[in-house]
């Protein structure tokens, strides 16, 4: 099962606690988040050039059209995790929304608490 994680750069560590819980407990689970290339992680978009910014989204797009399914994290979503959602509209692809999910992972304190601090910014 290939998933793809898309959504907006402020939630890199919960991306990234996401990838470690679905890649734990599903057996055969390839789980991606964006920017995964160069170490740039998370960088600005000031910190990286044009084209390896063309480079990373179109790296990304491929990702999820291999995916399985799509999992937006909607909480504050820009216009770029927008675009990415409606590509994956037109793919036919299986989107799954955090808010959605969210009940799955409350034993899991960490997502939880990464989702809570996003809410008490205002950042939904």
């Amino acid at each position: 099962m290939i998933i793809t994680c898309i959504g907006s750069m402020k939630h890199r560590k919960l991306m990234c606690l996401l990838s470690k819980e679905f890649m734990s407990n599903i057996e055969d689970c390839m789980f991606y988040i964006p920017d995964m290339v160069n170490g740039t992680l998370g960088c600005n978009k000031s910190d990286i050039g044009d084209i390896e910014i063309k480079n990373l989204n179109n790296r990304h797009k491929n990702l999820i059209k291999i995916s399985d399914y799509v999992l937006i994290i909607d909480y504050s979503v820009g216009e770029s995790t927008h675009e990415e959602y409606l590509y994956a509209k037109s793919l036919g692809k299986c989107i799954i929304k955090l808010s959605e999910i969210l009940k799955y992972f409350e034993y899991n304190k960490d997502i939880v608490d990464s989702i809570s601090a996003y809410k008490k910014e205002g950042l939904d």
